[in-house]
């Protein structure tokens, strides 16, 4: 009987880890996963994750209200009120 070698099978898999794609913009303890694009993206706080819309769509709408226009300044936004996008993980990730 022949072994079969699964060296081959092994890189392929290694595509599929679940990996972070990096930090959500740029703040630190917040990791980014990006799967597909048929599935929402999601953020990992703390070891747990949900999609980033829950944080990213009510950090969208301050940046609104604080009378905020232009689509390129939200990363730098985001950063400079990391403090609440922590607030908000914890909301949506510990109740």
């Amino acid at each position: 009987m022949s072994k079969i070698d699964y060296s081959a099978v092994k890189e392929i898999l290694k595509i599929f880890e679940d990996k972070p794609n990096g930090l959500w913009y740029g703040i630190p303890g917040i990791n980014f996963y990006f799967y597909n694009t048929q599935t929402d993206p999601e953020i990992e706080y703390k070891g747990k994750r949900c999609s980033c819309y829950i944080v990213e769509d009510t950090m969208w709408e301050r940046f609104h209200e604080d009378d905020l226009s232009d689509p390129s300044e939200f990363p730098r936004y985001m950063m400079e009120n990391k403090d609440e996008v922590y607030e908000l993980c914890e909301l949506a990730l510990f109740g």
